[in-house]
């Protein structure tokens, strides 16, 4: 399963609707997800960071978050530690 934000679209509170669905277990399969070029920030992205830590997305290899221009290194980094602790690209 492939998720695809389109550009813009996906600002904190659609993150976290967002997150609210991965919560619910409806993505269970989903391999890859692509947020790239939306306007995500920190506080948001360490919620997310925080559900591919606790196993939320099992199945989750690949994770594209680029060009988000509000994301500053901390969110990154919580993101890619949690990437990292569950081998997601």
């Amino acid at each position: 399963m492939l998720v695809v934000v389109q550009p813009l679209v996906l600002g904190d509170a659609e993150l976290e609707q967002l997150i609210s669905v991965i919560r619910s277990g409806v993505l269970k399969e989903l391999a890859l997800l692509v947020l790239d070029h939306n306007d995500i920030g920190d506080d948001s992205a360490n919620l997310l960071a925080a559900e591919i830590l606790n196993g939320a997305l099992p199945k989750l290899t690949e994770l594209s978050i680029y060009g988000n221009a509000r994301l500053s290194s901390r969110g990154l980094d919580e993101l890619g530690m949690a990437c990292k602790a569950r081998h997601v690209r």
